[in-house]
């Protein structure tokens, strides 16, 4: 028998092989073991560590997951958000800006001496056409 879900397997093994659920948590907890074990073995196929212990994950969002599932401490981290484009003017103290848009309106009303201000929006096919 085999199972996309361990829940289903659990199931499986409780309502056809009548195990009790001491066994079954024994065995979950061997699961989780050899997962873990694995993340550790192999480090490369893992680029994400967890700063809190010495697991690896895939994908920045598997490694989020378990801070705020696992390191509570954490967790207020996660509730802030942080503002992901900044005024470029060094004496500016505007903050919260969420968009290159936000930012270019911004810098139209604040900045309006600098000249005026627009989005350009460029692709590249190379590296050699972007440098």
């Amino acid at each position: 028998y085999s199972a996309p879900r361990s829940d289903n397997l659990e199931r499986h093994l409780r309502e056809t092989h009548k195990l009790d659920e001491d066994v079954i948590k024994s065995l979950r907890e061997q699961r989780k073991q050899v997962k873990a074990s694995a993340r550790q073995d192999h480090p490369y196929h893992l680029p994400f560590p967890c700063p809190h212990c010495d697991l690896r994950y895939s994908t920045d969002h598997s490694l989020r997951q378990r801070l705020r599932q696992k390191h509570p401490e954490v967790r207020l981290l996660f509730q802030i958000k942080k503002p992901n484009v900044c005024c470029p003017v060094e004496e500016c103290t505007v903050e919260g800006l969420r968009s290159r848009e936000e930012l270019a309106a911004h810098c139209r009303v604040d900045h309006s001496d600098a000249g005026d201000f627009e989005i350009i929006d460029r692709s590249f096919t190379t590296m050699a056409e972007m440098q």
